[in-house]
Formats: C-alpha cells, sequence, structure tokens
C-alpha cells in the first residue's frame, strides 16, 4: 500500500513536472519572442535617431549659411559666391541674346532697304 501511494503520487509529481516544464519553454519562447521584437524596435530606433542627428546638422549648416548670405548682402556683395557666379551667367546669357536679336534687326533692316531701293 505505501508503495502504491508513493507510485500515484511519483506519477502525478511527473505529470505536475511536466506541465511545468511545458510552461516554462511556453514562457521562454515568449520571452524569446519578445526580445527578438524589441531589439529590431531598438535597432529601427537607432536608425531613425542617427538620420534625426543627421537632418539637425543639415539644418544647423543651412542656418549658418543663410546667416552669412544675410551678413554678405549687409556689406553689399551678392548673398554667395554661387548666386554671384549664377547671376553673371544670367547676365552674360541676356547680353547675348539681345546682340543676337540686335543683329536679327539689323539683317532685317538690310533686306528690307534691299526690297525697298
Amino acid at each position: 500500500r505505501l508503495c502504491e501511494r508513493a507510485k500515484r503520487k511519483a506519477e502525478l509529481g511527473k505529470a505536475d513536472t511536466l506541465a511545468v516544464a511545458k510552461k516554462v519553454n511556453e514562457f521562454q519562447a515568449k520571452i524569446k519572442d519578445t526580445t527578438r521584437k524589441m531589439m529590431a524596435i531598438v535597432s529601427e530606433l537607432s536608425m531613425h535617431q542617427a538620420n534625426s542627428l543627421k537632418l539637425q546638422q543639415g539644418v544647423r549648416e543651412r542656418e549658418a549659411a543663410l546667416e552669412q548670405c544675410y551678413l554678405r548682402m549687409e556689406q553689399g556683395q551678392a548673398p554667395s559666391e554661387e548666386i554671384y557666379l549664377e547671376w553673371k551667367k544670367l547676365e552674360t546669357t541676356e547680353k547675348r541674346k539681345q546682340r543676337e536679336m540686335e543683329s536679327r534687326r539689323e539683317v532685317e533692316d538690310e533686306a528690307e532697304d534691299r526690297k525697298s531701293g
């Protein structure tokens, strides 16, 4: 009798142990899955933070360049060397177009004079 009772307790203990082991395995799997997801989110957050820092640096650089443009304009200069060169290029293009137009008019006037005369 004592032996049978001990056997039953041992069998019940095995079943309980197996159930607890299964639960522990389930929790460990959930912990691993959650940890993996958290690591992915942390990695993504890190990428966003790096991008944010890069964008903030770009804003600071542009603000400094803008301030430099204002200072140059206060001194009667072009806002920047790049803008100055662009302006000169536009001026040159406009002058060339004007000369071409004048040349065309002269040619047309000469042609008109030949027809008249």
